[in-house]
Parts: C-alpha cells; structure tokens; sequence
C-alpha cells in the first residue's frame, strides 16, 4: 500500500527530531539503547496527534473495552490487529 512507507516516514522524522538530534552519541550502543528508550516511550506514554491525543498502547488494549478517537468508534471484542486494521481502514477511506 502507498501510505504504508508515510507512517514510518512520519515515525523516523518523530524519532530523530525528538531523540536523535537532542540526544547525540558517540558510541553505537548508546544510541541503539537510547532508540530502545524512546521507543518504549513512543509507544507507551507519548501522547499522537494522529489519534486524538491518545496514547498508542491504550488503543491496543486486549480487555475488549469500546474505545472512542474522535469520531470513530472501535468495537469491543476486537484483537489488538484487528484494532490496527479498523483503525486503518477508518483512517485512509
């Protein structure tokens, strides 16, 4: 799909504005440690524009609970791809 290469453009661009640049190193495995950090971070407590402000670990929650973006609605009983693929189908229609 054409958008696929946009969302990890999007995500490299976040990662070296918010990390890289701010964050430089002289070692190798100081960066690969620190991208493991900020990605962890990334996924987990930093707020995306892209969904409402939400966080992205909360979308793909296995409990099963309705949860609400805006204006879309994600069903309950959904796995957490099958969430992604709603998302994304929602998103780029």
């Amino acid at each position: 799909m054409a958008t696929d290469n946009a969302f990890i453009e999007r995500f490299f661009r976040t990662i070296k504005q918010e990390y890289i640049y701010v964050n430089p190193k002289k070692e190798v495995i100081d960066l690969y440690q620190g991208i493991e950090q900020y990605i962890g971070y990334y996924n987990h407590k930093r707020p995306h524009q892209g969904i409402n402000q939400h966080i992205p670990v909360e979308l793909y929650k296995e409990d099963n609970t309705q949860i609400s973006i805006g204006k879309i609605q994600i069903p309950a009983g959904l796995s957490s791809v099958e969430k992604k693929d709603f998302l994304t189908m929602k998103i780029y229609k």
